[in-house]
């Protein structure tokens, strides 16, 4: 988890917001720390951890919405309406995201007429 996300983290707990919180009350109970641990290196490599947690927590359900889209023949994997660069403005950026085994990954581009002017 990027540091950006471990801040989201820490903001769910504070909030009281579940599951962060039992989770975070949890761990913390185990290792027999204070909240303040949280705010360290110890603390991120718990957040991976926790993250890891959650997304195994989370699966099954979005198996379950996978299963009831393919039972109803809904198929689509994206929405293809800006997919043909005919149909971009002039000028236009984008980025994507995706959280990689080694931490938070991001790309950036900007296109004007039609042809990529910077990409990072």
């Amino acid at each position: 988890m990027d540091s950006g996300l471990w801040r989201v983290f820490l903001v769910a707990y504070a909030a009281g917001k579940q599951p962060a919180k039992g989770l975070v009350d949890s761990v913390l109970a185990q290792i027999k720390q204070p909240a303040t641990v949280l705010f360290s290196t110890l603390g991120r490599i718990a957040a991976r951890a926790l993250e890891a947690q959650l997304m195994a927590d989370k699966l099954t359900d979005w198996w379950q919405e996978l299963e009831d889209n393919l039972g109803r023949r809904v198929l689509a994997m994206h929405n293809g309406a800006r997919w043909d660069p005919d149909s971009w403005p002039r000028s236009c950026r984008g980025f994507g995201q995706h959280e990689a085994p080694r931490g938070a990954l991001g790309h950036w581009v900007e296109i004007e007429d039609g042809a990529i002017r910077n990409y990072q």
